[in-house]
């Protein structure tokens, strides 16, 4: 295996997994508590794929996401020998491998969660097509209904993922300044700040929240969703990326 992949599958990656499926399975933890998993034989697949798509997943999303990127960073800076890789391949080289390594921990990190989870719901859940939401569904109505709804979960898994990398890039540019446990907290914060600043303002449709996982219940097109998601990870990218480059300068903030 590559140095690459190994930076990705030693920085945080299973501790972000192990908190994606812990909040897949929150919704449901009530009941779980005493009936164990046989309580997805009780219910629908359709069902207990709509519960990942709730509040709990929103709150650790950027905690999952920024596990790989903080503690990739910080490994760079507690072994001391960031002048030798910089020598070898350059600042911009640099910059671009640990973001691409960020993205990609905290992408497979949620996909590894979700998908333990689904392997739960598809293992212990009928498929009876018959869930009472559906009636109030207008844009899900066809992930719902085809091949058990495995376009639901794909479509979810997928969504997670890109918000995951959003918020990954955001960590990579605060670790670049901070250590491990700081950056956490600060890309979790700045989650929190944003929210509350976009919430009943004429901005309010770019909520993370909003963006990274559409409400069952929305009538607007899909793709809507998709091009505001493919913004912010654009933006998180270039604070990602600048903030690497500025920290890279002689005298920045990564440098022994």
């Amino acid at each position: 295996m590559s140095s690459y992949f190994k930076r990705v599958l030693s920085g945080g990656l299973l501790w972000g997994a192990a908190l994606t499926l812990f909040a897949c399975l929150y919704a449901a933890m009530g009941v779980l508590s005493y009936l164990g998993l046989s309580y997805y034989t009780k219910g629908d697949v359709v069902y207990f794929l709509t519960l990942p798509r709730g509040d709990v997943i929103h709150l650790l999303l950027p905690l999952i996401a920024a596990l790989p990127a903080a503690t990739i960073c910080a490994e760079d800076r507690s072994r001391g020998y960031l002048p030798l890789v910089l020598q070898r391949c350059g600042n911009r080289r640099y910059v671009l491998r640990r973001l691409s390594q960020a993205v990609l921990g905290a992408a497979l990190a949620v996909c590894l969660g979700f998908a333990a989870y689904c392997v739960i719901v598809y293992s212990h859940s009928p498929y009876t097509a018959e869930t009472d939401i559906k009636e109030a569904v207008s844009t899900y109505l066809p992930l719902m209904t085809r091949h058990k709804a495995l376009p639901l979960a794909l479509d979810t898994a997928f969504r997670l993922a890109f918000a995951a990398a959003t918020w990954a890039l955001v960590a990579a540019g605060c670790s670049a300044f901070m250590g491990e446990m700081q950056a956490l907290l600060v890309t979790v914060v700045a989650y929190y700040f944003l929210s509350q600043l976009l919430v009943g303002s004429a901005l309010n449709e770019w909520m993370p929240q909003r963006i990274q996982m559409p409400d069952l219940f929305t009538t607007a097109p899909l793709w809507h969703y998709s091009l505001r998601q493919l913004v912010q990870f654009l933006l998180a990218a270039l604070f990602g990326g600048g903030c690497l480059a500025f920290a890279l300068r002689p005298r920045g903030g990564m440098r022994p």
